[in-house]
Parts: C-alpha cells; sequence; structure tokens
C-alpha cells in the first residue's frame, strides 16, 4: 500500500485540476468525484507520496537547469555585478 498525504489546496488549483463543476452530480464522473472529494474534507486532496517525491525531484532538476540558463545569460551579457 502506498501512502498518501493530505494537502491543502487552494480553490483555483481545485477548479484547474478538476475542472468546472458539473451540473448535477454523477458518481463515477473523474469532474463531479474529485469535486465531491476536495467539498468532503474541507479543501484537502490526498496525493501518493511517491509521486510528490517524484515531482519535488522533477522540480528540483527544472530548478538547476533555470539556475544554470540564467549564469549562462549573466556570463553572456557580461554582468559580473554576482546578482543571479
Amino acid at each position: 500500500m502506498t501512502d498518501k498525504i493530505k494537502i491543502k489546496v487552494a480553490l483555483a488549483y481545485a477548479e484547474e485540476h478538476f475542472g468546472p463543476r458539473c451540473e448535477t452530480y454523477d458518481p463515477g464522473c473523474a469532474t463531479c468525484d474529485g469535486w465531491k472529494d476536495y467539498d468532503d474534507t474541507g479543501g484537502y486532496l490526498l496525493y501518493d507520496n511517491d509521486e510528490l517525491l517524484r515531482r519535488l525531484d522533477e522540480s528540483w532538476e527544472l530548478m538547476g537547469m533555470i539556475c544554470e540558463l540564467q549564469d549562462e545569460l549573466l556570463a553572456l551579457k557580461g554582468d559580473d555585478n554576482g546578482v543571479a
């Protein structure tokens, strides 16, 4: 069994994640079920721990790439004031 982590999410994230609410609740509809879980938990969603760790690793990789690109850009600009 994979561990789940309960995270409070913003309404804007839920709207983007689930899509607009359906007019009527339809069990089995991913959108309806997502909003039902969101409403039933007071805005918390359960996330798979392994998936969160994978996304975190990807985020750190992207951050490293951004920092490297910033350094290269500063070098190309000839900016040596030490500001990254």
